[in-house]
């Protein structure tokens, strides 16, 4: 880079009296090395100007990266202090952007008033001028009979620009030809120019009327060209559209050409790359950065919105999208075990955390069960052996049980690469030994319950209710399709496998997963009177606050939402989560036919 021009600038200091000597410093900012000045101080006798000169030290200012720099000097005296700014530029925007208006609109688009005489012209009026890019234009204006602006809708109308992408806001500038005759009296026919960024509000950036940077009045195509870099975040990449405005403010003496605007073009920083790598950002919520043509273009940002309430959602800038549950719903959204038997898509998390510069991606495939499964990201040959439960990037999935003991874990996957081929189960946030490390899958998606230990593996079900099932990558790359859980031993299965399991909140009818046709009753404090032998299904969506049963001989038993109660006529010890807004009360066939149960 360099040399760096004006290489210095001289400023003449005066003592101007009454004194006959006065003494002056100069200081600059230490952290400022591209800068040095020939004197930090010294006296100036009466009537005899002192000259100092303030330079660039090119070789400082050529280890720079791109940018714009500034750094203030001070020149203090006994009657006070007077400050100048330095700037320096080092290296130049390209355009990143250019609208040349030769074949339409080029993506601008007209807002609906009425009366907006936005358009795109082509070899009319201003466009047979020099000093823009012939043929075209944007024109606020009418080409018949003559070139004016002669409106019966006098308001302000814009046209704005597709979004604008710049890698980097470092030094960002906009720039475009404008013709602007109309009237001169600032009151009237208002022209602007403005930027959004971000989807935020426009903001003015040059008009006609004094405010920002000033649109004259011209009788020729003029150039312009803003520095729009502080209306920009300090990193990039950031999205930003430009738009332009006229208002003819009342229908008089709209009769001369109007407002024209041409080449609209935007400036940025822009990186020469040779890799994808050379472009990354550190920040994968932007998306992935690629090397295109020696340049490197932004990605697409990530969305985190997994659609669950449940779940909070945001993007952490070095994991990506994290899905946190926030202990809103409950039972809502877990998977129903029935039967000692549950099924899962590895797509239907509840929660997906990143961690250790790895993550759980969703993926479409078709061979897959529910054509779409998870993949672990990136694949760069690493294993998480210990210590995964708070390290290893995990998806957790709330499962509603009913049947409490050994469940047998059965995960549908894909191993590319012996490197590539396993996994860990947990329950409730905790590592279980009996079914961590998962393997024995192929390169094509399939069935497993091996473990490296050489046994089935398993978890333990203590109790009924909602639990937590967590699977946490063990080796990058792992492809994750299905998780079954089953208490039969000698259930195997093929294909792909049953159909995932149905959800709390899946309906509006607390029995759906336990029995059909309930007797519905909607009163809290409710007694059943005689359940009879045959099984019996009741259902509520009142809230309840216990309950009590009796007459039940074993092996008949009553169940609240598939948790089995003691039945002694003694108060139950807890209700179980609702589903889907209630509870469902449910008994098994048998004796007594007094059999009877009472709520509260």
């Amino acid at each position: 880079f360099g040399p760096f021009v004006p290489g210095s600038v001289s400023y003449t200091l005066h003592n101007v009296g009454p004194e006959p000597v006065i003494g002056y410093s100069i200081s600059i900012p230490s952290a400022v090395p591209w800068l040095s000045v020939d004197s930090t101080g010294g006296t100036i006798a009466l009537g005899s100007p002192v000259t100092v000169t303030v330079s660039i030290d090119q070789a400082q200012a050529a280890l720079l990266s791109d940018g714009d720099y500034s750094a203030t000097i001070d020149f203090v005296s006994e009657s006070g202090t007077v400050s100048r700014t330095a700037k320096l530029r080092v290296g130049a925007p390209e355009p990143i952007y250019v609208a040349q208006f030769d074949d339409g609109l080029e993506g601008f688009t007209l807002d609906d008033e009425p009366g907006n005489l936005w358009h795109h012209s082509v070899d009319a009026c201003l466009d047979t001028l020099s000093g823009h890019s012939r043929p075209g234009s944007l024109y606020y204006g009418k080409t018949e009979p003559v070139c004016d602006y002669t409106t019966p809708v006098p308001i302000r109308h814009t046209i704005t620009s597709p979004v604008i992408t710049l890698p980097s806001p470092s030094m960002a500038e906009l720039g475009f030809n404008y013709y602007l005759e109309t009237e001169s009296d600032w009151n009237y026919d208002r022209a602007e120019v403005l930027v959004s960024v971000g989807d935020g509000p426009f903001q003015l950036v040059a008009s006609s009327y004094g405010e920002a940077a000033p649109l004259t009045q011209t009788r020729a195509w003029r150039r312009v060209r803003l520095g729009i870099a502080d209306l920009l975040p300090p990193t990039g990449p950031t999205n930003i559209r430009v738009q332009l405005a006229f208002n003819a403010v009342d229908t008089n003496t709209n009769t001369n050409p109007g407002f024209a605007v041409d080449d609209v073009t935007v400036y940025a920083k822009v990186t020469r790359c040779n890799s994808d790598a050379e472009c990354d950002d550190g920040n994968v919520c932007n998306g992935v950065e690629q090397c295109a043509e020696s340049f490197c273009f932004p990605g697409t940002p990530l969305t985190c919105d997994d659609g669950d309430s449940c779940t909070d959602d945001r993007c952490d800038p070095g994991q990506g999208c994290v899905h946190e549950e926030n202990d809103t719903c409950d039972a809502d959204g877990a998977f129903i075990e029935a039967n000692g038997t549950v099924v899962m898509e590895a797509e239907s998390f509840a929660g997906n955390t990143p961690r250790s510069a790895h993550r759980w991606d969703r993926v479409a495939h078709v061979p897959a069960s529910g054509q779409a499964l998870m993949v672990a990201n990136p694949n760069a040959n690493q294993h998480i052996d210990t210590g995964y439960a708070t390290t290893s990037p995990e998806l957790a999935y709330p499962v509603l049980f009913t049947t409490p003991g050994t469940y047998y874990v059965w995960v549908r996957g894909r191993g590319a690469t012996a490197d590539d081929d396993s996994l860990h189960v947990g329950i409730d946030g905790a590592a279980v030994a009996t079914a961590d490390r998962i393997s024995g899958f192929g390169n094509t998606l399939g069935w497993s319950r091996d473990t490296m230990d050489g046994a089935p593996a398993t978890l333990e079900v203590t109790t009924p209710g909602v639990h937590q099932i967590h699977v946490w990558m063990r080796e990058d790359g792992f492809w994750f399709d299905k998780l079954l859980l089953t208490t039969n031993a000698n259930f195997w299965p093929w294909g792909a496998g049953p159909a995932e399991s149905a959800r709390v909140g899946g309906g509006t009818d607390p029995c759906a997963a336990y029995c059909s046709n309930p007797i519905v009753f909607s009163t809290n404090n409710y007694q059943s009177g005689d359940l009879g032998t045959a099984p019996s299904c009741h259902a509520t969506t009142v809230s309840l606050n216990g309950g009590v049963c009796g007459n039940l001989v074993a092996p008949r038993k009553l169940f609240v939402n598939g948790v089995e109660m003691p039945c002694n006529w003694a108060p139950w010890p807890s209700l179980p989560a609702p589903v889907n807004g209630g509870y469902c009360i449910h008994t098994t066939g048998g004796n007594h036919p007094w059999a009877a149960f009472t709520t509260w």
